[in-house]
């Protein structure tokens, strides 16, 4: 571990990092739901900005809820492959159409507003993209996951492969359109600095096969029960309006290093250990 820490630190601090990018591959799922646009947005950072979107109804804004199975997560840099976990859980609420007062209204960013995992060391790197993750105790068993913090339940869900619709293959390029937009967050680089925008691309790789349309209940605790309304919404697979739709993927995925949200150029830290 004490290893792995001083490893970052040096990476973080070093002047170049073009050829830097986070790799992994995952079985995941993706929904997206619809929430109470003034509900969510009193949950959010009050720099964030709803954008306006053609998905959910008047009213609500789309939510992406991402169950995640995470395996060998590694930094590439140069020709240097690091490998820090072989494996852990991962749970990601993120608000798709949005931005910042200072970026342009015309682009969309994902503002990632919790990530919940059950490994320390992605949690600390995260520090360096600016996301909002926090250790948790997270269940996977036959397509049921359960998360939990400070032994309350937050999140719970199951689900089951379904039979794929004439529309699936235009559902989920439309799909791929919206996962495309950079990730947003918030990074503070010192403890007096003020927090500011951090990017990334974020790379689902969506091309491949490994992909079915599920059905699946989606659970909520306290927390989320204010954007919802209810305590539980249930997914009916892949369709064109992508609301109340999930899809469960087998995936190699890829992040770029953290980027400044107006020019899209490399946006490191300093040492964040």
């Amino acid at each position: 571990m004490k290893l792995m820490f001083l490893f970052v630190t040096i990476m973080f601090s070093h002047t170049s990092f073009a050829d830097l990018k986070g790799i992994g591959s995952s079985y995941s799922t993706i929904s997206i739901i619809e929430v109470d646009k003034i509900a969510l947005k009193k949950i959010l950072p009050n720099e964030i900005i709803l954008n306006e979107q053609n998905l959910a109804s008047k009213d609500k804004h789309p939510v992406i809820i991402n169950y995640n199975i995470q395996n060998d997560v590694r930094f590439v840099f140069n020709d240097f492959n690091m490998q820090f976990f072989e494996h852990y859980n991962e749970v990601i609420i993120a608000v798709p159409y949005t931005r910042t007062k200072e970026l342009n209204q015309k682009k969309n960013f994902t503002y990632l507003h919790k990530l919940y995992l059950d490994s320390l060391p992605p949690v600390l790197l995260g520090k360096a993209y600016g996301m909002n993750k926090t250790m948790s105790e997270i269940s996977y068993l036959h397509d049921f996951f359960v998360v939990k913090k400070d032994g309350k339940d937050v999140l719970e869900t199951n689900f089951y492969k379904t039979k794929k619709s004439w529309t699936y293959q235009l559902a989920k390029m439309k799909l791929k359109r919206i996962l495309k937009d950079p990730i947003l967050s918030f990074r503070k680089d010192t403890i007096f600095s003020q927090e500011q925008a951090v990017c990334a691309n974020f790379n689902w790789n969506l091309e491949n096969d490994k992909a079915w349309p599920i059905k699946q209940d989606l659970y909520f605790g306290e927390e989320y029960q204010e954007i919802t309304n209810k305590e539980k919404i249930e997914t009916t697979g892949l369709n064109l309006e992508l609301i109340n739709t999930s899809i469960l993927m087998e995936n190699n995925w890829d992040i770029s290093p953290p980027l400044d949200c107006k020019t899209g150029k490399i946006d490191m830290p300093g040492p964040i250990f």
